[in-house]
């Protein structure tokens, strides 16, 4: 049932709502900064409502809660996450929505570049793609050094998981 809620809001709200920022970043010409703080942008947002969603089904009541308070400073910031289960992005986006980052470049495996709906959006986001199994160890390094410097250019936080595999 949660499956098809998802489905049913990325085919009906989520990807329609994608495609209009679309349009209006080439209505008005855009630079490839722009178009990429678009996508990422929309992710950010989306994974927001669908954890919402998934608590609401789920019957969840679970907030991530600081031991203190958080410690930002303006950033930007290098998150370092844990991979343990298909909820870790978008409790990892809310961690970093509560801290008030609103722009996050993320290192993630090249298969998820493909997948429907969202791949070609993290494609154009500019997020570092890996390829599993370290099938191309020096081609991970570049792509994670150029998503690295385009994130301190525009002043964008970096999100890594150091365990890659659930």
């Amino acid at each position: 049932m949660t499956l098809v809620l998802f489905a049913i809001g990325m085919v009906c709200v989520s990807i329609p709502e994608l495609l209009c920022r679309r349009m209006l970043n080439a209505l008005k010409r855009a630079d490839e900064d722009k178009r990429s703080h678009t996508e990422r942008r929309w992710q950010a947002l989306w994974a927001m409502r669908y954890w919402g969603l998934f608590k609401t089904i789920m019957g969840m009541e679970m907030s991530p809660k600081f031991l203190g308070p958080p410690q930002t400073t303006g950033g930007p910031y290098i998150y370092v996450l844990n991979h343990r289960c298909v909820l870790d992005h978008f409790v990892g986006q809310k961690v970093i929505d509560l801290q008030g980052v609103e722009d996050t470049f993320w290192v993630i495996k090249e298969s998820m570049a493909r997948a429907p709906g969202m791949g070609r959006s993290m494609a154009t986001a500019g997020y570092g793609l890996v390829m599993r199994g370290g099938q191309d160890p020096e081609g991970d390094i570049e792509r994670i050094c150029e998503m690295a410097k385009r994130a301190k250019r525009i002043g964008a936080s970096v999100v890594i998981y150091v365990e890659g595999t659930r």
